[in-house]
């Protein structure tokens, strides 16, 4: 009889795989030695670009997907966002950048909060064959927290306590 822990992680797998299999056109493969991800996002027909995805998505690579893809599908289809925001005390700026490459020469074509990308506001622009999509987080941590206010807490009732000492 095969363990529990191995059947379990065996439908596990099963369930992840079976359904990016079952999805029509798409795959995902290794591109070369540069272990750039390469995925495939195409119904019969239509016309293909690829779009590169960098920065804090879960799933970088470089996007094999059709004309007239918008950007927010593209990020959905990157995974979203490589990050947890359930950390106390962390604020994260992310911005969305749209690079064309019109005439060979990458031109920063479009950048917006993600939320404003999400929302679909100011309208998303129109992905092109070579398009490089970046998602920059920029992480601000505050400084106060219960952690940090304990600190400060602790350290006045310590010089508090010094100073009682000192002048008995």
């Amino acid at each position: 009889m095969p363990h529990p822990m191995r059947v379990l992680a065996l439908l596990l797998v099963a369930a992840v795989a079976v359904p990016a299999a079952a999805q029509p056109g798409a795959s995902a493969s290794e591109v070369g030695e540069t272990n750039t991800a390469y995925y495939s996002f195409l119904r019969t027909g239509e016309v293909p670009i690829e779009v590169f995805v960098l920065g804090e998505v879960r799933a970088p690579g470089v996007y094999a997907v059709g004309l007239g893809t918008e950007l927010d599908h593209l990020l959905a289809l990157a995974g979203g966002m490589a990050y947890s925001s359930t950390e106390e005390g962390i604020e994260r700026n992310v911005v969305v950048r749209l690079y064309h490459a019109p005439g060979g020469n990458r031109v920063l074509a479009y950048e917006q909060p993600l939320d404003r990308v999400l929302a679909g506001s100011p309208p998303l622009p129109t992905l092109e064959d070579g398009d490089v999509v970046v998602v920059d987080v920029d992480v601000q941590r505050s400084w106060l927290t219960f952690d940090n206010a304990l600190r400060v807490v602790t350290a006045l009732a310590s010089i508090f306590l010094v100073i009682d000492r000192v002048t008995q």
